[in-house]
């Protein structure tokens, strides 16, 4: 099957790990095509990515000029009528529902009506909300929402989304076509794995003993950072709290810490990358995520969540978004804001370690078969090819 799949995410080459397998199998051949330059934001510090051709037997990456070198929700690529014409694909997959995407409906009309379209999303917002007033730049806001649903809704072949929710939202607004519930990039399994030496390794660079609970992501309220800071101010005094990431609400996580009198306890060790990332989980006792559920955000999948489930931690999380169907019934939930329940699982799995040990190798396991590389790959060329089949009867 050959695949042609667009996104400026794809420019970042942990993100293109699923494709190069894919493409790894004699039945397949992937093309990618990302920006041939992107600027991302994170934690106030702007990252600049080049993207690079490359020419393999089976996978290949196109770079291609794009109308904006930031925005994610509304760029288009230039050139895509000589990809689509060259490549000859049967399955064209924008991993993110943006203008974008209405690019390709159209572009698959016009260019390459044989090709399959498949799109993801990972909104589980209304993509059509009432129109709140009549001024002209709320009416043709509308207007543009309505026509672009109306083409998704009937210029693709299938979807693909993050979690149930995402799905019964698309379908009560009228989309019909199949829908794969999966991940689009994946937790690579060969990087985040248990490794006890290496845990051996990294908790004496850091210093830590005891018991290590872990927090992984933007450190701000709506990550549920303060409801955990309070919880660890109310645990004994081996319990430690070691934090990957950064984010505006460091600061009150600080003052929290100071004033409760555990800053001792307390462990930052800001953004880091994917490799770096696994490492430091290995050196953590479980993962807690305490997702606060917004007006205007909602935690759709917490990648962190399947990252820690692939290398056998246990998680304890609000039961925000995407997070009960990710961890199914194997992890520890939460009401979001709920400090004492969040004290109580702590408790637990701090006294029980085979406890700890069972629910990281469930959680796993779940993560192997759902969330992981080799898993969604497979499910994925499974839902491909009955897509095919569907078209052709």
């Amino acid at each position: 099957m050959r695949l042609l799949v667009l996104s400026h995410a794809l420019i970042q080459r942990h993100a293109q790990i699923r494709w190069r397998r894919l493409a790894e199998t004699k039945t397949n051949q992937v093309r990618l095509v990302v920006p041939q330059r992107w600027t991302q934001t994170r934690f106030g510090v702007e990252q600049i990515f080049e993207g690079k051709d490359e020419e393999k037997e089976r996978f290949q990456v196109r770079t291609a000029r794009t109308t904006s070198e930031s925005n994610f929700s509304f760029y288009f690529f230039r050139g895509l009528r000589r990809q689509l014409h060259e490549f000859d694909a049967d399955v064209i997959f924008p991993t993110h529902e943006s203008i974008q995407t209405i690019q390709m409906v159209l572009w698959r009309w016009l260019f390459t009506r044989g090709s399959r379209l498949v799109f993801f999303t990972m909104s589980v917002h209304p993509r059509v909300p009432p129109l709140a007033s009549f001024h002209p730049r709320r009416v043709a806001g509308y207007w543009l929402r309505r026509v672009s649903w109306w083409l998704l809704c009937h210029g693709t072949d299938a979807a693909m989304c993050h979690y149930p929710a995402i799905r019964d939202q698309m379908q009560r607004e009228g989309y019909s076509r199949p829908i794969l519930i999966q991940t689009q990039i994946g937790v690579d399994e060969d990087l985040f794995h248990p490794d006890n030496q290496e845990r051996a390794i990294m908790r004496a660079k850091l210093g830590l003993k005891g018991f290590v609970v872990g927090f992984v992501g933007r450190i701000v309220w709506e990550k549920g950072i303060l409801d955990i800071g309070e919880a660890i101010g109310r645990l004994p005094e081996e319990v430690h709290l070691l934090t990957v990431g950064d984010g505006d609400d460091k600061g009150r996580l600080l003052d929290l810490a100071a004033k409760g009198g555990w800053a001792k306890r307390l462990h930052l060790v800001g953004y880091l990358s994917s490799a770096e990332v696994a490492a430091h989980m290995r050196a953590m006792d479980c993962l807690v995520l305490g997702s606060r559920t917004t007006e205007g955000w909602v935690d759709t999948f917490p990648n962190v969540v399947a990252q820690a489930m692939s290398t056998g931690l246990p998680v304890v999380a609000s039961n925000s978004g995407a997070i009960p169907f990710m961890l199914g019934d194997r992890g520890l939930l939460f009401q979001e804001g709920s400090v004492n329940e969040i004290v109580d699982h702590l408790m637990s799995l701090r006294a029980d370690e085979s406890l700890r040990s069972r629910m990281g190798q469930s959680l796993r396991e779940r993560a192997i078969s759902e969330f992981c590389v080799g898993g969604i790959n497979e499910r994925l060329m499974e839902f491909l090819r009955s897509l095919a089949q569907r078209k052709e009867a």
